[in-house]
């Protein structure tokens, strides 16, 4: 499967299952989102094939979410021009989604358990 599918699926994986990634991997993709606007689009790709060799548990569940999903027929390839813009535009839906995700309700902040005795 191709990264620019995967890219591509990011912001439907989140919006579908808000708590399949764990919390490092989502803070580094933010981190991958938050350069976007001042890097180079082969830059971020190459970030994100970064992400994707380090977080391979998550990589995994978006390759299979991606396959599961994928469209089915042939879609003819973009220009290159239109590439970059394409790129961009799915970070930033991934990184608007991942702002408007609710926090996991199974972790708890430290500071709301009560005191241990």
């Amino acid at each position: 499967m191709k990264v620019e599918e995967l890219i591509a699926i990011v912001p439907d994986y989140l919006q579908a299952n808000p708590t399949a990634l764990s919390a490092e991997a989502l803070n580094a993709l933010d981190q991958i989102l938050e350069a976007l606007d001042t890097v180079e689009v082969e830059r971020t790709r190459a970030d994100f094939v970064n992400w994707l060799r380090t977080y391979r548990d998550e990589r995994d569940r978006l390759k299979f979410y991606a396959e599961a999903n994928r469209e089915v027929g042939q879609q003819s390839p973009a220009p290159e021009s239109a590439e970059a813009k394409t790129l961009q535009n799915y970070f930033q839906t991934a990184r608007q989604v991942r702002c408007n995700q609710s926090p996991n309700p199974d972790r708890q902040d430290p500071q709301d358990m009560p005191p241990q005795t």
